[in-house]
């Protein structure tokens, strides 16, 4: 779980995962999360919250007493067992989705781009069985719908040290394979 008030934070090639509540939430600040999975399979108890939630994204959120959120996911994965996303419109604000999959219903527009809506990443996970493997199956959605721009030095290779752009538009998500 991840959990940020009004701070910065750069995340690149990371699995977040497992939380009853929010696996991320964000409360104001500065984020970038590229080549990301935030999962959510929690097994001990209700899941309450989405898996990512976001706050103070709005003028009308902060009253003008706290920060506003400037935030960019690119070539992330949002999925699990709660909604996937904060409810709400983010039109007007400085928050990004490019090249994600995400498991709740959805359109394109000005804050989201090239995203897949309810859509089934195909993780390796085997819920019943506590095997919690993020990575994706060969026929996922997911692999090669990312976008090859967004890969920088700091996460070309991911945690098993597999290059993301060795066959071409990467896969979205934490891992490369």
């Amino acid at each position: 779980m991840l959990s940020s008030v009004h701070s910065k934070v750069d995340a690149y090639g990371c699995c977040f995962s497992e939380s009853p509540l929010a696996v991320v939430s964000l409360r104001g600040g500065d984020h970038r999360f590229v080549q990301c999975t935030v999962a959510d399979n929690y097994l001990f108890s209700a899941v309450t919250q989405p898996n990512l939630t976001l706050s103070y994204c709005l003028p009308d959120e902060s009253n003008g007493r706290n920060p506003l959120m400037k935030a960019v996911f690119e070539n992330c994965i949002v999925y699990g067992i709660g909604e996937s996303l904060t409810p709400g419109d983010l039109t007007g604000s400085d928050v990004f989705f490019r090249n994600v999959l995400f498991k709740a219903d959805g359109s394109d527009d000005s804050n989201f781009s090239d995203c897949l809506w309810n859509t089934d990443p195909l993780f390796l996970t085997v819920r019943e069985d506590y095997v919690f493997d993020y990575r994706v199956a060969e026929d996922s959605p997911a692999v090669g719908a990312g976008n090859p721009l967004y890969v920088t030095p700091i996460c070309q290779t991911d945690m098993d040290g597999v290059d993301r752009l060795a066959k071409g538009n990467p896969t979205l998500g934490a891992y490369a394979e």
